[in-house]
């Protein structure tokens, strides 16, 4: 069931797990609002990646994670790519 996007439930995790990403997602993926938002403002927004690189122009998001015991079965992971001028070049899911 897709949910309208929500800074402060995006940002909850519960464990390893954030609850709300999954079905949060079509609406950051596909949201022109977001689209047009610097870095700073994704970050914000989004708050702070899974990972990322200081060297490299992308925020990594887990969305959601299969696993059995400690190993990860299935990482669905929001990836968002940015310009030299911190505008966003493109978002997308990477499985």
């Amino acid at each position: 069931m897709e949910t309208p996007f929500d800074s402060a439930k995006w940002k909850i995790k519960e464990g390893a797990n954030y609850p709300y990403r999954a079905a949060m997602l079509q609406n950051v993926l596909y949201n022109d609002s977001i689209r047009s938002l610097s870095k700073t403002e994704i970050l914000a927004l989004l708050g702070e990646p899974s990972y990322y690189r200081n060297d490299t122009n992308f925020l990594y998001y887990q969305i959601q994670q299969k696993r059995l015991g400690l190993w990860p079965l299935h990482t669905q992971v929001l990836v968002i790519h940015f310009l030299e001028d911190q505008s966003i070049d493109w978002i997308k899911i990477h499985e």
